[in-house]
């Protein structure tokens, strides 16, 4: 099983994929734009099995200031 842990700011985001001993396997950054989102879910996506789970009030919050026109 992985986890993934994102920091979201005004123009970018950044994540840590760690597994279950915590051994970091993949970190990096992307923009906040259609593209960015586009290739970190590209990334998601290469894991086998990938599950998300999210705790919606942080997202929510973060979503909120995100433009409505990405």
């Amino acid at each position: 099983m992985h986890y993934i842990g994102i920091d979201m700011s005004k123009n970018s985001f950044n994540f840590c994929v760690i597994d279950e001993t915590e051994k970091i396997i993949k970190q990096g950054s992307f923009p906040v734009s259609k593209d960015g989102f586009a290739n970190f879910l590209k990334l998601i996506s290469s894991f086998d099995n990938p599950l998300v789970l999210v705790d919606p009030l942080p997202v929510i919050i973060c979503l909120w200031f995100i433009p409505l026109s990405l």
